[in-house]
């Protein structure tokens, strides 16, 4: 509860802040300028280029990964794997405030688990709209499970990847690297 306090706060402050808010900015587009694919096959470089920076958007997608990163020290990116195409179909971006990390004896890693967006919520309680209510069930029927505010879902360490800033070598969360200001 703490962290999501905090997260807030310093959303708040990289809003109102002008100092804070264009640092945050130079750090998170800096390292992107001029970002391209290089390599000696011409159609493997025109088909990545097309993927990550038509289709996917990755230009404004990796400023916002790195937008969440400077500012709450977390940033919490979702990939969706296409099996059938073997392409990454898309990527969003989660807010940390739904993300449970779990530490566990038996892995290195630790585990992820996510609430479920508040749209597909809703769209499971109200079942409306009813076709993607349907949609949704066809597709995922599992997901009727993890519809409550507290319920959640675990993620594949593959598909959920943390980026953070670690403040502390223990903590399992990023911190906030406003916390020093």
């Amino acid at each position: 509860d703490q962290m999501e306090k905090l997260r807030t706060y310093c959303r708040l402050l990289y809003a109102t802040h002008p100092i804070v808010a264009s640092a945050i900015d130079i750090y998170s587009k800096y390292p992107l300028t001029g970002m391209e694919f290089v390599c000696k096959d011409d159609a493997i470089t025109e088909f990545y280029t097309d993927l990550f920076f038509d289709q996917l958007d990755y230009e404004e997608y990796l400023i916002d990964v790195g937008r969440e990163y400077w500012t709450v020290g977390e940033a919490w990116p979702l990939g969706s794997f296409n099996e059938t195409l073997g392409i990454w179909e898309t990527d969003e971006l989660l807010n940390p405030d739904d993300v449970s990390v779990h530490r566990s004896p038996f892995l290195k890693e630790p585990r992820f688990e996510i609430r479920l967006p508040q749209t597909i919520r809703e769209i499971i309680e109200k079942r409306s709209p009813k076709w993607e209510f349907e949609q949704l069930m066809r597709a995922y029927p599992e997901l009727k499970h993890f519809v409550g505010d507290q319920a959640r879902m675990p993620v594949s360490n593959v598909l959920l990847k943390q980026l953070k800033f670690k403040g502390d070598t223990f903590n399992v969360r990023g911190v906030p690297i406003l916390m020093r200001g």
